[in-house]
């Protein structure tokens, strides 16, 4: 779906979605920022720490050695010191917060064993590493949404013949289909509702180092987004039209058709709010809470014939 880039973030669904799911929380757990402030996921006006693949690998698989496994260990030896404790003179409610403790605990375990194969599988924090710590998170039911990294290009300003945008297309395509296979091997191809968006696009065309292949600066008239999910239908939704200077953006978008039309019902300038009105109908959340997330005032109709 090609669309008209913003700064503005699309709203939120993890809090629409945790009370379906019944996950352990509600917040998303970020598995691909890399410690730039940028890339970090936000709830409820709180910050997000991320969690890396290889991190989440060694919490739960690895050696007796490892440190995290180490604190592990230490958090298993207090919990056994003050159950013990607890049997002389705990209150009801007291024992009832060591027994979800000791729960968890177990759980924990079970998760280990079950995600070993997925888990095993991670050898880095590249995309193939956050496809399959997605999946693994997912099928543990840990969150209703997990973030990824993807890179198709990045800030490629100086990318001499766009090599690096090649190279990661490549990458990223690649890590999207590790994460369907992942979520195949799961039982959760049905399930799961995969999207990316870029915030903002690069140059098309009509700039002089695009057309030399030196690289593409900002430009906030074009972005796409790639929906994958059982209640999204297949095909293009929007396009690209000429524009001043003869550059190519984004176009206006029939509602109806999802077809790339001049003057049609959903404007450029809309194109991202109707992207994300159509990602919350794929996932199943009423178009009166998407709206409620939405700026007083905002535009962008849903585009229903992208989703089943």
């Amino acid at each position: 779906m090609a669309a008209r880039a913003r700064t503005a973030r699309l709203p939120g669904r993890t809090k629409h979605l945790a009370g379906c799911f019944g996950s352990v929380q509600p917040e998303p757990i970020a598995v691909g920022a890399r410690g730039n402030a940028g890339e970090l996921v936000s709830f409820a006006g709180r910050t997000l720490p991320g969690v890396s693949p290889t991190q989440l690998k060694q919490l739960l698989t690895g050696s007796r050695t490892d440190p995290l496994v180490k604190l592990r260990s230490m958090r298993d030896s207090a919990l056994d010191e003050l159950n013990q404790l607890a049997k002389l003179d705990a209150s009801g409610v007291q024992q009832g917060f060591l027994d979800a403790l000791a729960l968890s605990q177990r759980q924990v375990r079970q998760l280990a064993e079950q995600l070993a194969t997925t888990l095993n599988a991670i050898t880095s924090d590249d995309v193939n590493g956050q496809a399959l710590a997605a999946a693994a998170l997912i099928a543990a039911n840990v969150t209703p949404v997990v973030t990824m990294r993807i890179g198709f290009g990045g800030d490629n300003h100086t990318d001499q013949d766009l090599q690096t945008e090649t190279d990661q297309h490549l990458t990223g395509v690649q890590g999207m289909q590790t994460l369907m296979d992942a979520l195949g091997m799961l039982g959760l191809s049905d399930k799961v509702t995969f999207a990316t968006m870029n915030v903002f696009g690069r140059n098309l065309n009509a700039i002089s180092k695009v057309e030399a292949r030196t690289g593409r600066d900002h430009y906030g008239n074009h972005s796409v987004m790639v929906l994958i999910g059982k209640n999204v239908a297949p095909g293009v939704i929007g396009g690209v039209m000429m524009g001043k200077g003869g550059a190519y953006g984004a176009s206006d978008i029939d509602s109806a058709s999802g077809a790339a039309t001049p003057g049609a019902d959903i404007a450029v300038a809309d194109s991202q709010l109707a992207a994300a009105r159509t990602l919350g109908a794929a996932l199943g959340i009423p178009e009166s809470l998407v709206s409620g997330d939405l700026t007083s005032g905002s535009e962008g109709k849903l585009v229903k014939v992208a989703v089943l």
